[in-house]
């Protein structure tokens, strides 16, 4: 992943999914409810629509929940942050521009 410029890491706690494996670089959303961060799908109404992290590391969460670190403020390469194919490159960069985050 490309960073440019400082950014502001966090230890996030994402839940258990069966899809397991978050990878480096996946943007992430915070579920309202629960704190916990997931996958951002524009179409979520937990609160997790809104991008709000960027995963550093990947992170194994198959069986259980799990710790990884992620980036809440910086200048990415667009081209190393995973995104859900719902979102579009414009929509995605505004959205992420609120909290800080640049691509």
């Amino acid at each position: 992943m490309s960073f440019f410029g400082p950014t502001n890491q966090l230890g996030v706690d994402t839940p258990a999914s069966p899809d397991g494996l978050l990878a480096r670089g996946t943007l992430l959303g915070c579920v309202k409810a629960s704190g916990k961060f997931v996958v951002c799908v524009p179409a979520a109404i937990d609160g997790s629509a809104q991008p709000a992290a960027i995963l550093v590391d990947q992170v194994e969460a198959a069986d259980a929940d799990a710790i990884g670190f992620a980036c809440l403020a910086g200048q990415f390469d667009a081209s190393h942050v995973a995104y859900d194919t719902t979102w579009t490159l414009a929509d995605l960069t505004l959205a992420m521009r609120i909290r800080g985050l640049f691509i």
